[in-house]
């Protein structure tokens, strides 16, 4: 099978994973049946984005696995409740996603924010399909940086697809070819995607 006809399937695989709502039809029932307790939660304020990166712990990185669902969202309480070292770390099922969601959610209440999401983006290294989850800011002025693993991003896109090909950089060492990005609410709803 021909690399483009291979890239094709795992952009359409991955589309139709999230715009069909099941991303989060299956996040939703794993929340509720693994972190119930946590679903109206609150989550702290912060005053800048350098703020909140300095909360982040990202060494609390634990892969996914079938415990979680594989790749799973969880709740913004249960995240910082983690964080916070109110609950012990998890042993699996605390990466990307986790991190770009609890970013996405507490960034959109910053006033140096004009819009936070995630930002999905996915990719194949060979013949090997992979993806990764930031979160995505919108900024004052104009422009679009994004947050990993609680570090901020210093350069600006006005393009997402340009941004979402510099994770695919970052994460590759620039062998991999993208699929496709999606972005989505905090709540897990596509509004772009390309």
């Amino acid at each position: 099978m021909p690399k483009t006809i291979w890239l094709f399937l795992v952009r359409t695989v991955s589309l139709a994973y999230v715009l069909t709502r099941f991303y989060w039809l299956k996040s939703t029932v794993y929340r509720l049946l693994t972190q119930f307790k946590y679903r109206n939660t609150p989550v702290s304020r912060y005053l800048t984005i350098e703020h909140l990166a300095s909360t982040v712990r990202p060494n609390l990185y634990a892969h996914d696995d079938w415990h979680e669902g594989w790749d799973a969202a969880a709740y913004p309480g249960w995240i910082e409740a983690v964080w916070t070292k109110r609950l012990p770390p998890p042993t699996h099922g605390f990466d990307c996603d986790k991190f770009a969601l609890y970013e996405a959610t507490v960034a959109s209440q910053l006033p140096d924010v004009e819009e936070a999401h995630l930002l999905s983006v996915i990719w194949t290294d060979g013949w090997m399909p992979n993806g990764h989850a930031v979160c995505l800011l919108k900024m004052p002025g104009g422009g679009w940086t994004y947050m990993d693993y609680g570090r901020p991003s210093k350069e600006r896109w006005f393009c997402l697809q340009t941004l979402a090909a510099n994770v695919v950089k970052e994460y590759t060492g620039g062998k991999g070819v993208m699929a496709c990005w999606l972005k989505l609410q905090p709540d897990l709803k596509p509004v772009a995607w390309g």
